[in-house]
């Protein structure tokens, strides 16, 4: 089971100030680990370029931004690799985008493996978890938060928290 636990944490998240790579994907194609991976390969070769990261940050992010209609009409959606910043005001890589998130509560699962088993995990939240909570989703995105429990994309140990925005 790649999520530790089939109830979340609820958890409170302040303004999120991002900037990263972004890439357009389908995530019902085979290939989603080389498109997301691509994006993160894109975000670490100019991490070096970030202007004022946020120095007490919770770690990187990827944020998946929906479009109206996903998945029925639409499968694609953004993804984002991403760092929080200071200001979105500084000057960042021409690479990059930027993107404000409001201050929410989130639904915090906690997957643990390999990445591979990352997209079933967020498919048992969306098809499972979610029909079954009850439990009303605010806006068209989600994260993925890798802190120090990330120990690379093999690793069977890694830990990567998947956040839910709460209505």
């Amino acid at each position: 089971m790649p999520l530790l636990s089939n109830e979340p944490k609820r958890i409170e998240l302040p303004d999120l100030r991002l900037v990263g790579a972004c890439g357009f994907a389908n995530f019902f194609e085979a290939e989603i680990g080389q498109q997301i991976g691509g994006v993160w390969d894109r975000f670490f070769s100019h991490f070096a370029q970030i202007e004022k990261l946020k120095k007490e940050s919770s770690g990187l992010f990827g944020l998946e931004l929906y479009p109206p209609g996903f998945p029925k009409q639409e499968p694609r959606w953004y993804y984002m690799a991403c760092a929080e910043v200071e200001t979105l005001d500084a000057p960042q890589p021409s690479a990059f985008v930027s993107r404000f998130i409001p201050a929410s509560a989130y639904a915090c699962f906690t997957h643990r493996g390999t990445l591979d088993g990352l997209p079933k995990a967020f498919r048992t939240l969306y098809d499972e978890w979610l029909p079954a909570s009850g439990v009303k989703l605010r806006g068209t995105h989600d994260l993925e938060r890798y802190d120090d429990r990330f120990k690379g994309p093999a690793d069977p140990e890694s830990e990567v928290d998947i956040l839910l925005p709460l209505a």
